[in-house]
């Protein structure tokens, strides 16, 4: 009897299906390469414009820092409502991008900057007067070492995005 050399129906059918699928496997792992770049993107942008406010502000002479980038206007240092206060706006237009932050000093819920405050990420509560005490007194005016938390949150590309970085200011 003599033997078939060539593909039949089914083989053939078979081998399409495969190289269907690996071609959408394939198409699937570029598309969410693609995504996965845009997020990795804002998220740099991010961290970076984070890291320009953490200098900017560290930039300031120390004991004007918790008057000028804190949420009341009314203790800034040349006069109320001149400072910048604790919420601020990053666009990066380019980008399609507008980021919205925000500064945190360790306060009370009066708006006091407090020793005894509980924020982990910050390294509160801390002793920033250098008395050696942790107590629950207001020291915005003889603070020695300041931490400071800024924040940016955003809408991305994969949803609500968020970048932030704690930093002790010191003299």
């Amino acid at each position: 009897m003599g033997r078939s050399t060539g593909l039949g129906l089914v083989e053939i059918l078979i081998a399409s299906t495969v190289l269907v699928i690996a071609l959408l496997a394939l198409l699937s792992v570029a598309g969410n390469s693609i995504r996965l770049d845009a997020v990795n993107r804002e998220t740099a942008l991010a961290s970076d414009a984070v890291r320009m406010k953490l200098e900017m502000i560290r930039s300031v002479p120390l004991m004007h820092t918790f008057a000028r980038f804190n949420e009341t206007g009314t203790d800034d240092p040349l006069g109320p409502d001149t400072a910048e206060g604790s919420r601020f706006e990053v666009t990066l237009e380019a980008h399609g991008l507008g980021l919205d932050g925000e500064i945190f000093f360790p306060i009370s819920d009066t708006g006091e900057l407090r020793e005894d405050v509980v924020i982990p990420e910050m390294g509160m509560p801390c002793d920033l007067n250098g008395d050696g005490l942790i107590d629950d007194v207001d020291h915005r005016d003889d603070y020695l070492i300041l931490p400071v938390l800024v924040r940016l949150q955003w809408q991305g590309t994969s949803g609500a995005r968020e970048v932030s970085l704690a930093g002790v200011l010191l003299p």
